[in-house]
Formats: structure tokens, C-alpha cells, sequence
């Protein structure tokens, strides 16, 4: 896990040169003291590009999935509430965009040891699971498929291979 600070960067001009003025969007993210924390990060099988962060500002944060394809597009999207809710062992948040591939968020309880989603090709991905920077006993994955597949499942396991229900 890696955490990186932005903060305002002041640059000296050489003795009687006047910097330049910046502009109004350069000022905002020069003065900009967020946080970011990158979570995890992958590559689909169709060489997908993800990060799995935390975005933190002013007291605030939110979770994202940030993806880039193959061809360059990009997209971003997630959740400013818990990672999961309470009595809860699962909880989702899924997005796209009208070009990129669908994208989902997986918050699962502590006690979880592995995710399997099964697409509707058939496909079975075991998930990467993260700890929750923010959250104690939360965990996260996360992942990346086709636009023209749908999620059809997802099976919660626990360490020694058995079942686990949505809710605790």
C-alpha cells in the first residue's frame, strides 16, 4: 500500500524574472491537500489497466475504481459511504461508462477468505482481497470484465473452503 500527499509546490524564479501567473485550475490543484491511497491495482484479462484507491479531502473520503483500456480511455467512479453495511457481508458498487468495460467494488466481511464471480460466459475469477485502509474487518476486491458480459454470481468462502451467506 502506498500513500501519496499532494500539496501546494512553490517554485523561485531566478532573481528579476516574474513567475507567471497560473491559473484558476492550476491553483486548485496546487492547493489541494488530499490524500490518496491506492489500495490495489490489476490488469484484466482483456488488458484492462485498474486502481483500487481511497480518496481522502477535508475530513471526507471516498472509495474509487480508476480503469484504462487498452485504447486509452479513462474512467473513474465510487462510493463516499461504509464499504459495507452493518449485519452485512457483502456489499457492491458497480459503474460504467457508454465505452469502457463494466466495473465493480467488493466490500466483504473480515471473515471472508475468498470471492469467486462467475460471469455469464462461464468465466470464474477469484478475486484479490484487500484490507480496508479506513475500516477494521472490512476487506475489498475488485473487478474489470466485458461490457457484453453480465455478473451472474458471487460466492463468499471462508478460510477452510465453505459457504458463507450475504448477511452475518
Amino acid at each position: 500500500m502506498s500513500v501519496a500527499h499532494l500539496h501546494a509546490a512553490t517554485t523561485l524564479a531566478p532573481r528579476g524574472v516574474r513567475p507567471s501567473a497560473r491559473s484558476a485550475a492550476e491553483e486548485g490543484v496546487l492547493s489541494d491537500d488530499a490524500v490518496v491511497t491506492v489500495i490495489g491495482s490489476g490488469t484484466s484479462l482483456e488488458g484492462d489497466r485498474w486502481v483500487l484507491g481511497r480518496d481522502g479531502h477535508g475530513g471526507d473520503s471516498y472509495t474509487y475504481l480508476e480503469v484504462e483500456t487498452p485504447n486509452g480511455h479513462h474512467s473513474k467512479g465510487g462510493f463516499g459511504s461504509l464499504p459495507l453495511a452493518p449485519g452485512w457481508r457483502l456489499e457492491t458498487c458497480t459503474q460504467h461508462d457508454d465505452v469502457g468495460p463494466n466495473q465493480i467494488i467488493l466490500g466483504v466481511a473480515g471473515d471472508v477468505a475468498r470471492v469467486i464471480v462467475t460471469l455469464s460466459d462461464g468465466r470464474r475469477d477469484r478475486l484479490m482481497l484487500y484490507s480496508d485502509p479506513t475500516y477494521r474487518g472490512v476487506r475489498l476486491a475488485a473487478l474489470v470484465y466485458p461490457r457484453n458480459l453480465d455478473m451472474h454470481r458471487v460466492d463468499l468462502l471462508d478460510a477452510s473452503g465453505g459457504p458463507l451467506a450475504d448477511r452475518l
